[in-house]
């Protein structure tokens, strides 16, 4: 009956993108059913968008056709479930088994230039189903969707599931999280790690740290020169790593290496989020300075963001993936001074924690570190630093390491715990604590020829019993 159809569109010359009641030529993110009445089903039905297992059939039939998703293709695999349903192999074997050539015939599509007349067949059997003059292959999705309402559960999913969930778990305890937690080695290992800002501080660290392990480190930044040079050093000890030169204050040009880098690598495994910009300025000072926010926002929060758009969907279609953005602990103490780049952190902080919660299911984990003060190039201009406990970028390197390991919601120091908890509890009173911080250090112009005097006691015992705190 199917090829019969097919036959009698070809005769009439039907246009292979004509849309029709299912939707299917309009988007492949918005398959519908229409609600008109078609042949062989009586009244039709819609297919809600929560029936998942129609719709991504029938995305992966659309995109096979459009040739949009030549390498990824399960249409075939979906269809194959399909046909063990009790019943609807005799039912509709023919058009389950049409279907199935149809989207075998669009693994070898590219882009819609370069369809041939091979391809033909495919097109016109999709105008044809969407037309409703197949309406055995409409009965198939009315099918489909009631088999799924009537399966129970699946025991083996439940125990695979509920043995993730433990697993997860176990790798967060407090103390035998870390014994329990893979090593670095085995959660690198033939991994793709992007790193982005690797050219020096803490991204070089951490890339020297996940090379060493075994990881595919994939460095980011705008110094084509320093990422050669760090590419050299991973090498030196045994690892891989691949440069992606790439300047994050550009949208366009995240799109341009995102691109490249899927192409050339397939996917993202491990994507750390660790380029950003300080900007240490009180806001009597910022009345006229709207553009440091701009900026801040552009590094700290637009380009992780645009980058985690692009990475996001092969990690939910692989069921794998790690985020991890690095933060500051000025987030959770709420330092003045800082009002720019703590701002830019939030928003990353708040998308990162929306997000969360709807890729876990997919196996895609979202870690923020709460990243104390490190003697990085960022902190450089901050003369007053010089003179601050800080950690080495070596150090810092061990939190982000830590993160791929356990793959927590969060990594923060005991004092970043403290403050946040403190602010929860009592805001006024912290808001009195920091006060006295903000004057007891000075402001600073950066200049570098300023003189910068001894610290008294007072800045000295504040400084360390607030180790890591960039005041």
């Amino acid at each position: 009956m199917v090829t019969a159809t097919v036959q009698a569109q070809q005769a009439t010359g039907v246009e292979a993108h004509e849309p029709g009641p299912l939707g299917l030529d309009r988007c492949p993110d918005r398959l519908e059913a229409d609600q008109q009445p078609l042949p062989g089903i009586g009244h039709a039905r819609r297919v809600r968008s929560d029936e998942r297992q129609l719709g991504a059939t029938r995305k992966r039939l659309a995109q096979a056709h459009s040739g949009m998703d030549p390498e990824g293709l399960r249409g075939e695999r979906d269809l194959a479930h399909l046909l063990d349903l009790p019943g609807l192999g005799r039912k509709c074997g023919g058009a389950l088994q049409e279907l199935g050539t149809i989207a075998g015939s669009g693994r070898q599509l590219k882009t819609r230039d370069q369809y041939t007349d091979d391809h033909g067949h495919a097109e016109r059997m999709f105008a044809r189903a969407q037309d409703g003059l197949t309406s055995t292959a409409v009965a198939v999705s009315v099918a489909v969707v009631r088999s799924r309402r009537m399966a129970p559960p699946n025991p083996v999913d439940l125990a695979s599931q509920g043995v993730r969930t433990l697993k997860a778990f176990s790798r967060r305890i407090p103390v035998g999280g870390g014994v329990l937690a893979p090593s670095l080695e085995d959660a690198v290992t033939g991994r793709n790690v992007m790193i982005t800002g690797a050219s020096s501080g803490i991204g070089k660290a951490a890339a020297l740290r996940i090379g060493k392990a075994g990881g595919i480190v994939l460095l980011v930044a705008r110094s084509q020169d320093q990422l050669e040079e760090v590419k050299r050093e991973i090498e030196e000890l045994d690892g891989i790593a691949y440069v992606h030169r790439c300047d994050l204050t550009n949208l366009d040009d995240i799109d341009r290496m995102a691109g490249q880098v899927l192409e050339q690598h397939e996917a993202v495994d491990i994507l750390v989020n660790n380029a950003g910009k300080s900007i240490r300025r009180s806001i009597n000072r910022a009345y006229d300075r709207f553009h440091d926010y701009q900026r801040t926002m552009q590094l700290n929060y637009f380009a992780p963001v645009k980058l985690i758009l692009a990475l996001l969907p092969m990690m939910r279609e692989q069921q794998s993936g790690h985020i991890i953005n690095i933060s500051t602990i000025g987030l959770q103490m709420n330092t003045p001074r800082f009002s720019a780049y703590v701002a830019s952190k939030a928003a990353l902080d708040a998308f990162s924690r929306s997000v969360g919660p709807e890729v876990i299911g997919d196996g895609v984990h979202i870690t923020t570190v709460y990243m104390p003060l490190v003697r990085t190039p960022m902190i450089a201009p901050t003369k007053i630093y010089d003179r601050f406990p800080t950690l080495s970028p070596e150090e810092a390197a061990d939190l982000i390491t830590e993160a791929i390991r356990k793959r927590p919601k969060r990594i923060a120091t005991t004092l970043g715990s403290i403050g946040q908890l403190s602010y929860a509890i009592a805001p006024g009173a912290q808001d009195l604590v920091v006060n006295r911080a903000y004057q007891l250090f000075p402001e600073g112009d950066g200049d570098k020829k300023e003189r910068i005097e001894d610290p008294t006691p007072e800045q000295r015992a504040f400084a360390r019993a607030t180790r890591g705190v960039h005041w």
